[in-house]
């Protein structure tokens, strides 16, 4: 992940922890729609798990603001796909179909380049809106547009949503500031305006009350072990994600970041480092 949008390498490294971690209970507010718009979309990992979980869409559109991520969404699902003895069919550079030989079912994907605070005007065209990844890294106005300009009878599924909230099994006295760190310096700005971090949360609680939108948080945290080279790499690659940040971070002292760093990368090493890393999942019935 570089300093303004994910890359595709860290999006394949965490889609299968992402699969593992999204609520299950998701299934069956949009498993009876058939059109959705997944805002954010990078190279579709939330189709997959819908894919996984054999929920098909007529009509699917991803949409991102990083024309390379989508380039690599139909070749990565193909692979997926060919795992799973689903048919895929390319319809054009930007449109794709998957099918199930043996339920006859068809999942129809299009991809669209386009900056996400363009995207509330498409919104209303499709049943679900599906936002994975994300949300902590808008800003309030983003959300209050998007729940100011949402119809009735819609769903908005926010997948993975970070609550701020690490924890280790083996305690480091130090834990508990680079939390803080870590969360001050994620409400930041980003695409010209300030992300909410964390904070996403409450604000989409507030602003769903305020509409009488109906609100339901299921847990969907990561639990990140030690115990394989798969699981070490990739714990490797997210106490990057916190350490790079902090560390072009002036606020943040450089010696203390160092030493618990140093400490982490040694307890994965061993074996012996879990890390439990907060996230949510957001189901809002309009």
């Amino acid at each position: 992940m570089k300093k303004d949008h994910f890359t595709s390498t860290w999006l394949a490294l965490r889609e299968p922890y992402d699969i593992l971690s999204r609520n299950k209970n998701l299934k069956k507010f949009i498993r009876q729609s058939d059109r959705i718009l997944d805002i954010g979309a990078g190279t579709g990992a939330f189709s997959r798990w819908c894919l996984a979980n054999n929920i098909f869409f007529e009509n699917m559109m991803l949409l991102d603001h990083d024309q390379r991520l989508l380039n690599n969404t139909q070749r990565i699902t193909s692979r997926f796909c060919k795992n799973r003895k689903l048919i895929i069919k390319k319809v054009s550079k930007k449109e794709f179909k998957v099918e199930d030989p043996v339920s006859n079912l068809t999942f129809g994907f299009k991809t669209l380049n386009k900056d996400l605070s363009l995207s509330i005007n498409l919104i209303n065209n499709f049943d679900v809106l599906s936002m994975s990844a994300l949300i902590d890294l808008l800003s309030f106005n983003y959300l209050k547009k998007l729940f100011n300009k949402i119809k009735c009878d819609k769903v908005i599924a926010m997948t993975l949503c970070f609550n701020g909230k690490i924890n280790w099994n083996d305690k480091n006295s130090y834990d508990k500031y680079i939390v803080n760190e870590f969360n001050r310096e994620q409400q930041s700005i980003k695409a010209g305006d300030i992300s909410l971090g964390y904070r996403s949360i409450d604000k989409v609680k507030q602003l769903s009350k305020k509409k009488k939108f109906k609100i339901t948080i299921y847990d969907s945290s990561w639990r990140l072990l030690s115990n394989t080279d798969d699981n070490k790499n990739f714990h490797h690659k997210y106490l990057e994600t916190l350490y790079k940040p902090l560390k072009r971070n002036k606020y943040t002292d450089n010696k203390i970041l160092e030493k618990w760093y140093i400490s982490k990368i040694k307890l994965i090493n061993s074996g012996s480092l879990e890390t439990r890393v907060g996230h949510n999942d957001i189901i809002i019935e309009t």
